[in-house]
């Protein structure tokens, strides 16, 4: 035998196969001692590196009948060569070689530990070698199967098995679905119970149930179904031959139980009708139990039966789940949700919490096990907070699904979770990726409606939002709070009502036109549930917002939707489809709930589904009235992302305008009509795809034929932008508005005094300004000094009329100019001898015919030529010539313009202004400080905006521009009267903003607190409350450390000037410097404060 071992090491082939023949004939006859056998051992290692496969072959047969001869010491001594040649030899070209490597990983195993083979057999699962990865799997389960390991190393091996279902070799791929066969074999149907959360694909689930159900599992499952496989069962698999031969006998015992008469080669068509018979008796029971639970449509009861068949098949349907299991599997999900782990693997985490959360509710004991379900999510509530704001949309979306899935299971016992959730999805709905917002928005809204008796401190985080400074943050806070007035229950919302009273003014009268109307809707919601506090606040508004309240349509729809809501919320059963065949009168209490889903249903894909929902929508149209029916599609067009949904708004609304015509012509200042175009212009002037473009033309092209009077004085009251875009459809269907002739709607303003307007402005409807009466049509190119007669006809139609003679210093008592404006249009014009007559016949002194004529001319002029030029502006094609001309001329309005011309027209010129101002324009920002040191009380309506556009467009370069703005913020803050309100909004900015702006917002900051110490003690007394104090020098002092000494030393100029601010009280600011500086800082500020002093109040000097 050693003779024979030697010619393993020659150089010829030839000599190396005979030797490798010669030597395995050898072992095969007789036993070799283990002495003898250690010793063969390093002549046949070379040779399983052989590039002959034949060598490599018998290398390995001998190697196989070597490893359980040999003593472990021996084997263990000659592991590591030997293992490296036979993770060579399993990924070779050559089937029989790889197969034969696998027996002898076997037999090792069985000779050495057998996890320290696994453990290697692990690392060769993640080999670059596909036909490695296969081997390794089929070694795998072979050495589990030969050690009956199945059960225990389960958790340790089933994850690396999974992991090669996703492999790029199909190959690979089977093997892992072979090596899932044979766990399954042993482990039986709890295997798909842990298989349930794992990260699998849910076709791949669906392969596995196929090919689980063909197999005979050796468990107490299925003694019952097949009670004579337990006497197979303990067969080893290297018997499968032997298998193949059973006796006929026994394959009948198999089938006997089914009264089937086959023949022994159909063992697997017997296991196959096996499956089919346990899983139609399973369907049976899910039946009755469905036919039990009281009357429930069919579609219902065979959606609820396949979920239950689903549950059954999955082992987690109907049965009890104990505490310890709900623990495990979200210990499992805190650790896949770390920050530090792949993104899929934390979607998997997340997809696991709702499964498990599904399964706690379809359990049996599910009222023992939501409730430790609820508080098992504390530890993993933050990291479940974190998913939501992560910037991948899939992600954050399938965290807010999870958060959506909790709120529906738990309902009142999400109570505990509410704020903290609502948190981090308040700060999601106002991203700029679109599926993340909307997620977010949508889990809000569920959690909402998840419960009847409310979400303790929801209400107040809802209310903080509302007053936010992010618009989109506001708008959707107050629907947020609209709905919970709409659905939880007035016994709680009695313990917050006291809440809404200071809020309710504020978000009525807010900058956002939305942010308005949906106020108005919450507002109206309110009123129904507590009369008396609602009318308090009605009392304290302005004339203008309670007409606007007044007027708007939610006034009478709110008992209605609050019934509706909440009694879907106290009804237990699903909710049942609206029976259109019923009285007309029950559907517009469901409209705002089924349009949608018939608007989705509308665009599905099955065209019989197309069908019925188009009969739906027409049936609706025929029995709404077209005005209610106009005015809810049209607030609907603004909700969801589906753009096909939109184009099919858009269609159906074509239908609906003719008969509108009782909404789009009312309304306080053709707010419907307005409210419409706003619409339109939002949709279109994003990205949309050419259906929906199509479809909002052809809908502001009808508009424009049915309703073009009230279009064109809508059309005034849109900002700029949103008019260029319905401008521009119109100019491409060849549509030109002129309805000069028609009276205009009196404004709504001239109901209220002036000093009623807030410093929010009014409401979106008018915008703070009064807009003239439509005019006809004028030559582009205006002559500088038009002398027109103040008798001409087209004067007449087209200009408004503003008596100046009050401007000018004569006792002339003179009409109200909007008196005046109306009977101007109702009758005949006077001419100026006519009035002068008519005043001089009254009694009164007059001045001549000639200077009255000339100051009416003026005025007259110069009210039209101001529009024109805010006109010109608004154009985006003027030479930088014309646009100086322009704002030069801009200058002289500035100087004379009456206190009429500014409230119809101070907003549009200052936004004008301010976008030309933002890009550096010299001239525009000359016109801005000139309006602004004119207009002070008006330009404070718009101080939060004049303070944010200018920030950020300050820059690096010390420019004029940048001199400009800073004096222009410096007039704003000096004129403002409200110190503290100023002081609240420049803070946040000191520590938000970086330098040269953070030096602007400083000196802003010293401006305003100089102000507050020239004016009285009780004004700024606000200064010496501790939060307002200690919140301001931490904002300052922190400045102190800044790597510029430009900001260093104006944070010390405002510490100094907060000091002789709060006048009565010197020692806040020394306090909190020992409490809060080192000494170095202290005494900085310190010596400052000292030098302020000596200048303030000089020694030595003579009086």
């Amino acid at each position: 035998m050693e003779d024979t071992a030697a010619l393993l090491g020659s150089s010829a082939i030839k000599q190396r196969l005979a030797g490798v023949t010669g030597l395995l004939e050898q072992l095969r006859r007789q036993d070799a001692a283990p002495e003898a056998s250690a010793t063969l051992i390093p002549h046949v290692l070379p040779c399983l590196r052989d590039h002959n496969s034949k060598i490599a072959l018998g290398a390995l047969e001998i190697l196989q009948l070597l490893v359980s001869r040999v003593a472990e010491s021996t084997l263990r001594s000659y592991f590591k060569l030997l293992w490296l040649s036979l993770v060579e030899r399993l990924g070779d070209s050559k089937l029989p070689v790889r197969e034969k490597a696998v027996d002898v990983v076997v037999e090792i195993s069985v000779v050495l530990d057998v996890d320290t083979v696994l453990d290697k057999l692990k690392g060769c699962m993640g080999h670059k070698n596909w036909r490695t990865r296969e081997q390794s799997l089929h070694a795998v389960w072979r050495c589990l199967e030969r050690q009956d390991l199945f059960r225990e190393k389960q958790d340790e091996l089933l994850d690396d098995v999974l992991k090669l279902l996703e492999d790029s070799s199909k190959d690979v791929r089977d093997a892992a679905i072979t090596a899932l066969e044979k766990f399954y074999m042993c482990i039986g149907a709890s295997l798909l119970s842990d298989l349930e959360y794992k990260n699998i694909r849910p076709s791949q689930v669906k392969t596995l149930t196929g090919r689980f159900e063909r197999i005979p599992v050796r468990g107490n499952e299925n003694r019952a179904v097949t009670p004579s496989y337990d006497d197979r069962s303990n067969q080893d698999n290297d018997d499968a031959p032997a298998q193949g031969d059973a006796a006929p006998e026994k394959l009948s015992s198999i089938l006997s139980s089914y009264d089937l008469q086959v023949s022994s080669s159909s063992s697997s068509v017997a296991r196959y009708l096996a499956s089919v018979r346990s899983r139609t008796n399973n369907e049976a029971k899910a039946m009755a139990d469905v036919s039990g639970d009281g009357d429930r449509s069919p579609s219902q009861a065979s959606s609820t039966s396949s979920k239950v068949v689903q549950a059954s098949t999955f082992g987690s349907g109907g049965g009890d789940i104990s505490e310890k299991e709900i623990q495990k599997q979200l210990g499992v999900i805190f650790d896949k949700l770390h920050l530090d782990n792949n993104w899929d693997k934390r979607v998997g985490g997340l997809k696991m919490l709702q499964k498990l959360t599904k399964r706690c509710r379809s359990a049996s004991n599910s009222g023992n096990v939501l409730p430790l379900l609820s508080q098992g999510l504390r530890p993993i509530r933050e990291r479940l907070c974190q998913q939501v704001t992560d910037l991948r949309s899939s992600v954050s979306r399938e965290a807010c699904q999870a958060i959506e899935t909790l709120a529906n299971t738990l309902r009142d016992e999400f109570n505990a979770h509410a704020e903290i959730f609502l948190g981090y999805l308040l700060k999601a709905t106002y991203v700029t990726i679109q599926v993340i917002s909307t997620s977010a928005d949508t889990t809000i809204r569920s959690m909402i409606e998840s419960t009847s008796n409310g979400y303790a401190r929801v209400i107040p985080k809802l209310i903080e939002c509302a007053k936010s400074r992010n618009q989109v943050l506001r708008y959707n806070a107050v629907c947020y709070l609209t709905m919970t007035l709409q659905r939880w229950s007035t016994s709680f919302l009695s313990k917050h009502s006291d809440m809404f009273v200071p809020i309710l003014p504020v978000i009525l009268l807010d900058a956002l036109g939305d942010v308005r109307a949906t106020s108005r809707k919450c507002y109206w919601s309110f009123h129904h549930l507590f009369p008396d506090e609602a009318d308090g606040v009605f009392a304290r508004l302005d004339g203008t917002t309670q007409k606007n309240l007044k007027d708007d349509p939610s006034k009478f729809t709110a008992k209605t939707a609050r019934q509706t809501e909440f009694s879907s919320m106290n009804d237990a059963a699903a909710p049942q489809a609206v029976d259109l065949s019923n009285d007309s009168q029950r559907l517009p209490s469901h409209l705002k709930t089924v349009l949608p889903k018939l608007f989705q249903k509308y665009i599905d894909t099955k065209e019989s589904i197309r069908v019925i929902a188009r009969e739906n929508l027409e049936y609706i149209a025929s029995a709404i009235d077209c005005s209610t029916l106009t005015a809810l599609v049209i607030s609907m067009l603004g909700d969801g992302s589906n753009m096909k949904v939109k184009a099919a708004m858009c269609h159906y609304l074509r239908d609906l305008l003719p008969g509108a015509g009782e909404y789009l012509k009312h309304g306080a200042n053709n707010s419907h009509m307005r409210s419409f175009l706003l619409k339109i212009a939002l949709l279109m002037d994003t990205d949309v795809p050419v259906s929906v473009s199509s479809a909002c033309s052809e809908l502001v092209s009808i508009a424009a034929q049915l309703y073009g009077p009230e279009m064109e004085v809508a059309l005034g009251l849109l900002p700029p932008s949103k008019r260029l875009v319905v401008s521009k459809v119109l100019k491409s269907k060849k549509i030109v508005l002129n309805f000069s002739n028609t009276q205009r709607p009196p404004l709504s303003s001239s109901a209220a005094p002036h000093s009623a307007r807030s410093r929010d402005g009014e409401d979106d409807d008018n915008q703070d300004m009064e807009f003239p009466a439509p005019r006809q049509e004028r030559s582009r190119k205006r002559p500088e000094s038009p002398s027109v007669r103040s008798s001409s006809p087209a004067r007449q139609n087209s200009q408004k009329r503003i008596n100046t003679a009050a401007q000018v210093p004569s006792p002339v008592i003179v009409k109200n100019p909007k008196t005046d404006d109306r009977a101007s249009r109702q009758g005949p014009v006077k001419r100026p001898d006519e009035m002068t007559s008519n005043a001089t016949l009254s009694g009164h002194p007059v001045l001549s015919t000639t200077t009255f004529s000339s100051a009416a001319a003026d005025a007259d002029k110069h009210d039209v030529q101001l529009d024109d030029l805010l006109l010109l502006l608004e154009k985006n094609n003027l030479s930088e010539a014309e646009i100086k001309h322009a704002l030069y001329k801009t200058l002289h309005f500035i100087e004379t313009g009456s206190s009429a011309t500014w409230d119809r027209c101070f907003g549009r010129l200052l936004l004008l202004l301010l976008d030309a101002a933002t890009d550096k324009d010299v001239h525009a920002l000359k016109v801005l400080q000139k309006l602004v040191e004119a207009q002070p009380t008006r330009a404070q309506m718009f101080f939060e905006l004049l303070l944010q556009r200018l920030i950020d467009a300050i820059g690096d370069q010390v420019d004029v521009a940048r001199h400009l703005m800073e004096r222009i913020l410096h007039d704003l803050v000096s004129f403002a009267s409200d110190h503290q309100q100023t002081l609240s909004t420049l803070v946040p900015l000191v520590s938000r903003v970086d330098p040269p702006a953070l030096q602007v917002v400083l000196r802003l900051v010293k401006v305003c607190l100089q102000a507050c110490e020239r004016t009285s003690p009780q004004d700024a007394v606000f200064l010496r409350k501790p939060d307002i104090a200690n919140s301001l020098m931490k904002v300052l002092t922190r400045r102190l450390d800044h790597a510029s000494s430009s900001v260093r030393k104006n944070a010390v100029d405002c510490l100094v000037a907060f000091h002789f601010a709060t006048k009565e009280d010197n020692s806040i600011v020394p306090k909190y410097l020992a409490a809060e500086l080192d000494d170095t800082r202290r005494r900085l500020v310190e010596i400052f404060i000292d030098r302020a002093k000596v200048d303030r109040h000089p020694v030595g000097l003579s009086t």
